[in-house]
């Protein structure tokens, strides 16, 4: 079971990577589209447990799309699929936040 989901997740590392490549060099339109990702994971998608995480200020969210093209297929494996909405946008992911910490004495 962990195999299977480490083997998924280095997949999508991979394309994540891919895809920084392709932006770094000017591309903007991506391969797979995301309406091709989409009925992939509607047809392959095998993580029992998902969290799906939505941002409140996101124009480019498309969680529900995403909820409603998982949820059957998440079912069907009796998984769970759960979502979260936090406060942010579609860059909150990728911001690094500098946390001040404060030295304890004794």
């Amino acid at each position: 079971m962990y195999h299977r989901f480490f083997n998924q997740t280095s997949a999508m590392c991979l394309l994540e990577v891919f895809w920084l490549y392709q932006v770094a060099q000017g591309i903007s339109e991506f391969k797979p589209t995301p309406t091709e990702n989409r009925e992939c994971c509607k047809n392959s998608y095998n993580v029992p447990k998902t969290l799906l995480v939505k941002f409140n200020t996101d124009a480019n969210d498309e969680t529900d799309l995403l909820e409603e093209n998982l949820r059957p297929r998440v079912e069907a494996i009796d998984g769970t699929l759960d979502i979260v909405s936090l406060s942010g946008n579609h860059i909150t992911p990728c911001i690094q936040v500098k946390i001040e910490v404060q030295k304890w004495t004794c």
